[in-house]
């Protein structure tokens, strides 16, 4: 069973969150990790225990109520994934809270190890449905090469979702509401264009649809990621970062930054100064704030 493609696909994504896991779990303290490597494993099978213990029950009292087809129906199953997967992360996160191993220190932390563990089940979750098609078992796992694209993308912004209601938890108060919100919000807005596309808005057919949700999920993606820049640097770090402006290490000149330049992360890349001609690699230090737009110095 397990040498199904599908199931060989899911490998390359699991690597990769496997990898992320590992990576917070290591950079957390050592009187951290195994709590937050028990919510790691209790987390894993949680897209499992949504699906088909609470969206495949649901859906089948929707179907006996509105036709699926339905208009309200489609919008209804469109809220579907943003409350009951957040739902399934948030109990996790208010089990931390409540036993106050919850706070402002390790707010983006616990909750990027929750929400990347669900985006870990999703993976394996889906490759189980589609696995039960039987024309599935006819293709090379590398006929499934989208698939690892867009799980190896979205499954890692499922951690995102979960900072968010993680950092306005650990804030407490008014915070909370805000901070579950937003987390189900950003999830519903990574699946609304689905809904577009079932609709088929604008009349553009199934094609051109695909290769639309396709570019969205790319850009939203990246949007994510730079918002758990914000979340883990602070304003101060995104603005170097959106303004395009270094010093040289060599020269020590301020230069507009060139767009071909060789980007290995957000704070590391390998590009030439345009006052120089040198090349070198870049990295947070050398980045600049934007013109009239320096951090504030520090109270004394």
């Amino acid at each position: 069973m397990f040498s199904h493609p599908l199931f060989i696909a899911s490998i390359p994504p699991t690597l990769f969150m496997l990898g992320i896991l590992g990576f917070l779990l290591l950079r957390s303290a050592r009187e951290e990790r195994p709590f937050l490597a028990l919510l790691m494993l209790i987390e894993w099978p949680m897209h499992f225990v949504s699906s088909y213990g609470v969206r495949k029950p649901l859906n089948h009292f929707l179907d006996s109520v509105l036709p699926p087809t339905e208009l309200p129906s489609m919008i209804l199953r469109s809220f579907q994934a943003p409350l009951v997967e957040e739902s399934f992360k948030l109990v996790l996160i208010f089990l931390a809270y409540f036993l106050s191993r919850l706070n402002t220190q390790n707010a983006i932390r616990t909750g990027m190890i929750v929400g990347a563990s669900f985006g870990l089940s999703e993976v394996w979750s889906l490759a189980y449905l589609f696995a039960q098609d039987p024309a599935a078992a006819g293709h090379p796992w590398y006929h499934y090469l989208a698939f690892v694209q867009e799980r190896t993308m979205v499954a890692p912004i499922h951690g995102v979702f979960a900072v968010a209601a993680a950092v306005g938890i650990a804030k407490g108060g008014r915070s909370i509401a805000v901070g579950v919100l937003t987390g189900m919000g950003l999830h519903y807005l990574a699946n609304f264009p689905i809904l577009l596309a079932k609709l088929d808005i604008g009349h553009l057919g199934k094609n051109v649809w695909g290769v639309v949700l396709a570019l969205y999920i790319s850009l939203y993606t990246v949007a994510m990621y730079v918002l758990l820049i914000y979340y883990v640097y602070g304003k101060a770090v995104l603005r170097k970062l959106m303004s395009g402006i270094a010093r040289c290490p060599e020269c020590n000149a301020t230069y507009q930054r060139p767009r071909t330049r060789v980007n290995v992360g957000p704070f590391l890349s390998y590009e030439k100064c345009t006052q120089c001609n040198k090349s070198h690699w870049i990295r947070l230090k050398d980045l600049q704030d934007p013109p009239g737009q320096s951090a504030p110095a520090a109270a004394s």
